[in-house]
């Protein structure tokens, strides 16, 4: 078994001179359960747009920027 891990940073205002900016990030572990490594790495693409979509529904065009990491990892 595997499962995914992603982390997602959304920057709200970006870094200037002037101010540090703001940006949030959490880790995010996907509720699917895979049953090896290469069905977790084929759904990344899938997964990481799933995320982008959901993040603009619900704040808009408001982040400047989202970045997206997932990882897969072995289930212990």
């Amino acid at each position: 078994m595997s499962k995914m891990i992603v982390y997602i940073c959304v920057i709200w205002i970006s870094a200037t001179e002037n101010n540090e900016g703001l940006t949030q990030c959490i880790w995010h572990e996907s509720q699917v359960k895979y049953n090896n490594i290469l069905d977790c790495q084929n759904d990344l693409p899938h997964s990481m747009e799933l995320l982008r979509l959901r993040i603009r529904q619900e704040f808009g065009s408001v982040p400047e920027k989202i970045f997206i990491e997932p990882k897969c990892l072995l289930r212990s």
